[in-house]
């Protein structure tokens, strides 16, 4: 009887060896068709296609050699051109640069000449600090920030006032402002270092075909 068992028990496990086996033979051939070189088994790598490279058709920026849209020129001349050109305040007045280029400009790029600090030379105050709005105060009675106070001119009663004027009627060279920007007033507090041929860039060049300024 024990014999018996042993036979079912060992024909069992040769059968389901032997079934195994063919199993495992069946699916090699039916995936890779007896070749060693199989890989249908492997994982699946996945991979992102390679975009389209489109051709790059940006205009090619051309070098302008460092032209610059402003004109430079010394501080004191703008402000002498202004005032040779009967100091406007809105229209233009033209003025030549070192370059000897024609350029114009406005009362809005003389302004900045008057209000802004750290300009005349390095440290400096602006020249709205002493001379200001409140003429009870300021300095000379002088007020430099706005176009209407340096029309004024200087040693007014009040605001509504006109004192000296500091432009001799369009006389840059006669003018009393010329005389305390070019010339060294070490008396003057402010006025020590002030560097007439200080170079600044202002206003823009006019059409070559434009007239010369006087």
């Amino acid at each position: 009887m024990n014999d018996d068992v042993k036979k079912i028990i060992y024909g069992t496990v040769i059968f389901f060896v032997i079934g195994l086996l063919v199993w495992i033979g069946f699916l090699f051939a039916s995936s890779c068709g007896g070749s060693l070189n199989c890989s249908r088994g492997e994982l699946a790598v996945e991979r992102t296609s390679i975009p389209t490279l489109f051709p790059a058709n940006l205009p090619v920026m051309e070098n302008t050699g460092g032209v610059t849209t402003q004109c430079r020129v010394a501080a004191a001349d703008l402000i002498g051109a202004w005032v040779n050109a009967g100091f406007p305040e809105t229209d233009t007045f033209q003025f030549a640069d070192i370059n000897g280029q024609n350029c114009e400009a406005t009362f809005e790029n003389v302004r900045p000449l008057f209000i802004e600090s750290n300009l005349w030379y390095s440290g400096s105050m602006s020249c709205v600090f002493c001379h200001s709005a409140d003429v009870a105060t300021s300095s000379a009675q002088l007020d430099l920030g706005t176009y209407a106070g340096i029309k004024s001119g200087s040693r007014r009663a009040d605001a509504e006032s006109t004192g000296t004027d500091i432009l001799a009627a369009g006389k840059w060279d006669s003018s009393l402002l010329y005389d305390f920007i070019t010339a060294s007033k070490p008396d003057v507090p402010g006025h020590t270092h002030v560097k007439a041929d200080l170079l600044i860039f202002a206003g823009k060049p006019l059409p070559e075909t434009a007239t010369p300024p006087p």
